[in-house]
């Protein structure tokens, strides 16, 4: 059995893949510990309903809620702080990409655990320190930090110093992952190293199939944030040239203010009387709701290019609930469907013009559609299966020794940091 520790950029209840690994992990015989932070109230109640019933440890190295007011504002000057240097003088610092990242790398220098894994991009900062201090780290990307982001968000980002972080973890982990075959590919031919070990988003199968829905075709996207660059706008465009056709969308996901104005025009009469935002659901109730759709909506764009080599949460969590999917050509969705064909339909190309004729002809016949529920069931099982596989073999790389606890519940408690 060995001690590892799993590094995320915030709260439990917004990692759903690195909560996987810690199920999975703990489910092998392991002692995990998933160390994060705290700053929204509410995702932090979630957190809290997800140590139900589980073996592993949560951790909680800062908590910068509002109503931690002193270290509220102290975080926040710390950032600034960082900001500024960065901006003025170009000095990087791991407070910049992440405020917990110190309270991470003391965490992991005082539980000296057998195996430290990156989930975020301040992670790789502290695996750097641990292996120049002779500790055995791994790194999983499921999003190519120094390739993601919009032009004009990347600005003030320090992508150099980035790629030499994402270099050297590659270089040095001895447990390497990341989401598709074709990021595998392009991160060592990147930084001159073999491919990492492919992991893709798969989720655990709702255990009875859910009943097929009936009526008008239910089209579904979810994500943490609704706004823009995500497809919705193409999505919005096409959906307005279709008010003949029978349909409804269901959105999950926050619109915080500051996107209150796009999304405002991104509304005709018709679209307000058609489509519902749900804001974000946690765990259990977004299964719940998921599983009256039809048809789940992979809208990726092909820039930047993080966005073009994964492969999402959303698509393996529409298959979990047995959605077949739409998906646009990003070479990570075109990769996934490729092995499941029956489970959902590529659009020919991004242009919003492909998205109507797909959709215009799923419209008209829902009941093909909702006749792939079993074959997109049958996906996520796959999936499943692969991911279990292949985890085993990374750890094998890593040289840590598994012992399989099928009958094991596994989850996390979770224990306040002390915010040092």
């Amino acid at each position: 059995m060995a001690r590892i520790l799993i590094l995320i950029g915030g709260h439990l209840s917004t990692a759903p893949r690195p909560l996987k690994e810690a199920d999975l992990l703990s489910r092998l015989g392991h002692e995990v510990t998933v160390a994060g932070r705290w700053y929204d109230p509410s995702l932090a109640d979630q957190d809290q309903e997800l140590n139900q019933g589980r073996t592993w440890t949560f951790r909680v190295v800062l908590d910068q809620r509002p109503q931690r007011r002193w270290l509220y504002h102290l975080t926040r000057v710390r950032v600034a702080i960082a900001q500024q240097l960065f901006r003025r003088l170009g000095i990087p610092s791991p407070t910049l990409l992440n405020p917990a990242a110190s309270a991470q790398l003391r965490l992991a220098q005082q539980l000296k655990p057998d195996l430290t894994i990156a989930h975020h991009e301040a992670g790789l900062w502290v695996i750097r320190q641990l292996h120049q201090q002779g500790l055995a780290t791994g790194v999983d990307l499921e999003d190519w930090f120094s390739e993601d982001l919009p032009v004009e968000a990347r600005r003030n980002r320090p992508i150099r110093w980035l790629k030499s972080l994402e270099q050297a973890a590659l270089q040095t982990a001895t447990y390497r992952l990341c989401t598709s075959a074709a990021m595998a590919q392009s991160l060592a031919e990147a930084y001159s190293v073999d491919p990492p070990t492919v992991i893709v988003n798969s989720f655990p199968l709702e255990t009875e199939q859910p009943p097929t829905p009936t009526g008008p075709l239910r089209l579904t996207w979810f994500s943490q944030t609704i706004g823009p660059g995500r497809g919705l706008e193409n999505l919005l465009l096409s959906l307005n040239t279709l008010a003949q056709k029978d349909w409804h969308l269901t959105l999950i996901g926050e619109l915080p203010s500051r996107y209150q104005a796009w999304w405002e025009l991104q509304l005709t009469e018709m679209l307000r009387q058609r489509v519902s935002l749900c804001g974000w659901l946690p765990p259990t109730l977004l299964k719940q709701t998921l599983s009256q759709q039809d048809l789940g909506l992979c809208l990726e764009t092909s820039d930047p290019r993080s966005r073009d080599l994964t492969i999402t949460n959303k698509l393996f969590q529409y298959w979990s609930c047995s959605l077949p999917v739409l998906a646009t050509p990003t070479r990570g969705q075109r990769e996934t469907l490729a092995q499941a064909p029956s489970a959902g339909w590529l659009v020919t190309d991004g242009r919003p013009q492909s998205l109507i004729t797909t959709l215009a002809e799923l419209m008209q016949q829902p009941h093909l559609v909702r006749q792939r529920r079993s074959a997109a069931r049958a996906a996520a099982l796959a999936s499943m299966a692969q991911l279990e596989r292949n985890l085993q073999q990374a750890l094998g790389a890593a040289d840590i020794q598994s012992v399989a606890l099928p009958g094991r519940p596994i989850g996390p408690e979770v224990i306040p940091g002390t915010n040092r």
